[in-house]
């Protein structure tokens, strides 16, 4: 598998990930605010919704992180 990330900033906005051949196998969307990672969104090959995690800090500490599988709690 390859994986190729792009960049906002200084901030991880996406990766993407292929095969040796370079068919596309899914990618993950980070979601950023406050200079902390707010969500992550993982997609399949089809741009389908696989699973997502969001996460909740109190100030500068992560207290919490819910992951979703589709909607699934």
């Amino acid at each position: 598998m390859v994986t190729e990330y792009e960049y906002n900033g200084d901030k991880r906005s996406k990766a993407s990930f292929y095969t040796p051949l370079g068919e596309m196998e899914g990618y993950i969307e980070y979601s950023w605010i406050d200079g902390k990672i707010e969500s992550e969104k993982t997609y399949d090959s089809n741009g389908s919704l696989e699973k997502s995690v969001v996460y909740e800090y109190a100030g500068s500490h992560l207290i919490k992180e819910t992951h979703y599988k589709k909607t699934i709690v």
